[in-house]
């Protein structure tokens, strides 16, 4: 189960940085903190961030089923689709 991160403002961040820090220990995950209209992320550098509580067998079970998903797919064109879908003029993702 992945944690939302912490979201505060800057004055409680300059209140207590420390306690801040300790809060992005303890979660082990980011906390984002608010300072004139803008929002910086605090995490550990080689944190897995939003990834740390993920079910990593569960991920494993879903790879081995999806074995074979693509077999007869045109890996060219698959590809050439999803270039022009990712492209400048392209609407975006369907609501």
């Amino acid at each position: 189960m992945t944690h939302e991160p912490l979201h505060i403002d800057f004055d409680q961040f300059l209140a207590d940085p420390h306690e801040v820090f300790e809060q992005v220990r303890r979660r082990g995950g980011p906390v984002l903190v608010e300072h004139d209209g803008e929002t910086y992320r605090l995490e550990p550098e080689f944190s897995l961030g939003s990834w740390a509580h993920d079910d990593v067998d569960g991920a494993r079970r879903g790879l081995h089923h999806s074995v074979g998903a693509l077999a007869g797919v045109d890996i060219d064109d698959l590809l050439a689709d999803l270039r022009s879908q990712r492209g400048q003029d392209s609407g975006g993702r369907l609501a």
